[in-house]
């Protein structure tokens, strides 16, 4: 199947999505913190190249991250974000579990320091990839909480950081989400899944 997309195009696209997608999250799971919803974003982008990649040899990923397709517009979407979280008075939902909350709220004060720059040119690239490699790893198999975590819990949880002191991050976080929260209505390890097969649904939608 050829498909063939015009940057223009592909942005809409997304950017259609996004408040879709946002809204899907917080019906079905948690109520978002603003840098959530910029995890969120990326992880709508990320499928839509998924599955334009399982119907078109025409589609690299690595070619879109190189292309530059979406920087300008993740740009435009983390501004928003680190806007809405000042205007909001650095409003951040809580889980009521200190340590939790703690990481939160970095991830949400990490968005203050960081300028356009450093977005464009790295923190978007690294979220993309990072996410972009977590999926397909979880497509093989291999089920794991980092994408949860780095949305609801821990935003920016996904950037490049010590693998050890990530996984006891991980291990931290995961321990504290099953004890505490009601975390089998939520199905944290069934979330990718219950995202794309959501994401999919709505991209059929709109390509129709």
């Amino acid at each position: 199947m050829s498909i063939n997309f015009e940057k223009k195009t592909m942005n809409d696209v997304v950017t259609h999505l996004i408040p879709k997608t946002t809204k899907f999250v917080e019906d079905n799971y948690f109520e978002l913190s603003s840098a959530g919803k910029y995890q969120v974003a990326i992880l709508t982008a990320v499928c839509f190249i998924k599955m334009l990649e399982d119907l078109s040899n025409n589609i690299n990923f690595r070619k879109i991250l190189d292309d530059r397709i979406f920087e300008e517009e993740f740009l435009n979407v983390f501004d928003f974000y680190k806007k809405q979280y000042l205007q909001n008075n650095k409003y951040i939902p809580k889980y009521n579990l200190k340590f939790i909350d703690t990481y939160n709220e970095f991830g949400n004060e990490t968005m203050l320091k960081m300028n356009q720059t450093i977005v464009k040119v790295d923190v978007f690239k690294l979220l993309f990839l990072e996410t972009y490699k977590e999926i397909a790893r979880m497509e093989k198999g291999n089920n794991s909480m980092f994408i949860y975590i780095n949305i609801f819990f821990n935003p920016f949880f996904l950037l490049p950081t010590d693998d050890i002191e990530k996984k006891q991050t991980y291990d931290v976080i995961t321990f504290e989400v099953i004890k505490n929260l009601n975390y089998k209505n939520k199905k944290p390890f069934m979330f990718c899944d219950e995202f794309m097969e959501f994401t999919t649904q709505e991209i059929i939608n709109i390509l129709n």
